[in-house]
């Protein structure tokens, strides 16, 4: 949801914002899950099922992209980051 959050927002284009949950917080979930988007992200490309739904990407560079504003984001907020 938060990874989709701003990608769709378009009320946004000169910040960025998503809502901050328990992700934040919550170290092994949030690496888990993350690792999870970007190892398929990474192994699959344009064929991910991340970068075909196009919720925070039209591409394997946007999807990549929105998920590095994410982690500098949470970490500007926050949440420790890896």
């Amino acid at each position: 949801m938060a990874l989709g959050h701003n990608y769709n927002d378009k009320n946004s284009k000169d910040w960025y914002w998503v809502p901050l949950g328990r992700y934040a917080y919550n170290h092994d979930n949030r690496t888990r899950i993350f690792n999870e988007i970007s190892e398929s992200i990474s192994s699959q490309g344009n064929e991910s099922i991340y970068v075909k739904s196009g919720i925070f990407g039209q591409s394997e560079d946007e999807c990549t992209k929105v998920m590095e504003d994410f982690k500098g984001w949470v970490k500007e907020h926050g949440g420790s980051f890896w």
